[in-house]
């Protein structure tokens, strides 16, 4: 599916459709477009201390 890459995506439809896609995915949502860019950050901060946590957690995620 992402060629075993970790991705950063909004929760749009095709996402939606992916079975388990929180085990594999950094997602993120927004209803306005004044709320993409600061949840966008959200999910981008989460990545940081996951990564501070487990240097390893972009790979497997990749690997899901």
């Amino acid at each position: 599916m992402s060629y075993k890459k970790t991705m950063i995506l909004p929760l749009i439809g095709c996402v939606k459709d992916i079975r388990n896609y929180e085990k594999f995915l950094y997602i993120y949502d927004y209803s306005k477009e004044e709320e993409h860019y600061g949840n966008l950050l959200q999910c981008l901060q989460k990545l940081k201390g996951d990564l501070l946590e487990d240097e390893t957690v972009l790979k497997v995620k990749g690997e899901a």
